[in-house]
């Protein structure tokens, strides 16, 4: 501790210097590592490997600062002038991941819900959108689905799994049918 006392100025990046050490709680040499100042420096243990910041008025003071700090005290000016010695509180982390969970869960419920009334929107227009279809295009002329047969468009087709539905599209080998649980690609006009 007698190099603490004498610096008057602080050390270059990459010396050490010999200081307490608060979690090692012996003396130990410390690397520069940066000046935050012309007046502070951050120092890492080569022991331990802990970083600190070292101020000049520390050094000056005897490090009772520093010293203090290690141990947890923070001083404050009191009433009249006279320092008090306050303890620092141990944060209460289990509060914070109580409330962090919290967020989390209510923002996946709320996710859901916009998926679900989402999804819910869709179905009611598609729903709507076959009713339309099944206006315009009638259920009076419904052709039986087969692969073999050849559909066009606007065309009432009754599939034995899928139930009514209305051609929307068609090419040479397949159509896309509008039923009541959804649009389906299916196969038409094959020979053979």
């Amino acid at each position: 501790m007698s190099q603490m006392t004498r610096l008057t100025e602080l050390p270059a990046v990459a010396r050490s210097i010999s200081l307490e050490c608060t979690f090692c709680e012996a003396e130990r040499f410390f690397k520069v590592l940066t000046h935050l100042s012309a007046e502070a420096a951050k120092l890492r243990c080569e022991v331990c490997g802990r970083s600190k910041t070292f101020r000049l008025s520390d050094a000056t003071n005897g490090g009772s600062m520093a010293k203090d700090k290690a141990a947890g005290k923070v001083k404050s000016e009191a009433a009249g002038g006279e320092k008090a010695v306050k303890e620092k509180k141990p944060r209460n982390t289990a509060g914070l991941q109580a409330a962090a969970e919290k967020r989390r869960l209510a923002s996946a419920e709320k996710k859901a819900e916009t998926a679900a009334r989402k999804d819910a929107d869709t179905k009611a227009d598609y729903v709507k959108q076959y009713e339309s279809l099944k206006k315009q295009i009638g259920v009076g002329n419904v052709v039986p689905y087969g692969m073999k047969q050849s559909f066009g468009v606007a065309n009432a087709v009754q599939h034995p799994t899928f139930g009514l539905g209305f051609v929307t599209m068609a090419t040479a080998e397949k159509i896309e049918v509008a039923f009541e649980s959804g649009v389906r690609s299916l196969i038409h006009n094959r020979i053979g």
